[in-house]
C-alpha cells in the first residue's frame, strides 16, 4: 500500500517550530518517504483513534503490458471490465453495513460495522479508480472491496448477490483480497476539519 495522506504523530525535545519540521525530516528520510506538513497537536491526539473517515483508492491499468512508470502503484488488468456492472455493485455496498465478510482473515474486530459514504468508480483513459470514502475500514477492506467489485467487471459475480452477502457476513461474496500495489490511502479526515 501506498499513501499520499498517511498522518503521523511525535514528540521532539527540540525547540522546532511546525513550519520548520517537514524540512528538517525530509534531510533525513528516504528518497520514496516525503513529509509536507506539520501541526502542534495536543497530547491526547492520536492519528488513528481520533480519525473521522478516511478516503482510499485503488487503481487499475487495463492494458497487455506493464507501465515501467507506475507498476509498482497499480494493478494490470489485460481487459477491460464492465463498469456499468461495478457502478451498481458500488450503490450496493455504500452506506452502513456490518462488512466482517470484507475483513482479511486473522485479523477480528469486535466491531465490523462500517460507512461506506461513497464508493465511486472512474475511468480515465487506461487506468479504472475505484475510490473508498468511509467513517472507517477493517483490514484487508478496500482491497476485498476492490477485488469484488473487479469480479462483478469481469463477469464472475452477480452484483444481487451482494446485499444477501453482506447480510449474512460470511466472506463467500467478498474478494479476492487484490495486491497492495494498487491501494493508496489518499486522505485522513479528522472531525476538527483537520
Amino acid at each position: 500500500m501506498h499513501a499520499r495522506g498517511q498522518v503521523a504523530r511525535f514528540r521532539t525535545g527540540r525547540d522546532l517550530g511546525a513550519d520548520r519540521v517537514p524540512r528538517a525530516l525530509n534531510a533525513h528520510l528516504p528518497e520514496d518517504v516525503v513529509v509536507v506538513g506539520a501541526r502542534e497537536v495536543g497530547e491526547d491526539f492520536h492519528p488513528i483513534r481520533d480519525a473521522t473517515g478516511k478516503h482510499y483508492r485503488y487503481t487499475f491499468l487495463v492494458s497487455e503490458y506493464d507501465n515501467p512508470f507506475d507498476r509498482r502503484i497499480v494493478l494490470r488488468i489485460e481487459e477491460a471490465p464492465d463498469l456499468a456492472a461495478m457502478r451498481r455493485a458500488a450503490g450496493l455496498l455504500q452506506g452502513r453495513h456490518d462488512f466482517k465478510g470484507f475483513q482479511k482473515t486473522g485479523s477480528p474486530r469486535p466491531d465490523t460495522v462500517r460507512t461506506l459514504r461513497q464508493l465511486d468508480v472512474v475511468r480515465s483513459g487506461d487506468y479504472i479508480h475505484l475510490d473508498f470514502v468511509g467513517d472507517g475500514f477493517l483490514y484487508g477492506m478496500a482491497r476485498n472491496l476492490a477485488g469484488t467489485l473487479l469480479r462483478v467487471g469481469q463477469g464472475r459475480l452477480d452484483p444481487g448477490s451482494l446485499p444477501g452477502g453482506l447480510e449474512a457476513g460470511t466472506p463467500a461474496i467478498a474478494g479476492p483480497c487484490l495486491p497492495a500495489q494498487g491501494l493508496c490511502l489518499v486522505r485522513v479526515d479528522y472531525g476538527n476539519g483537520e
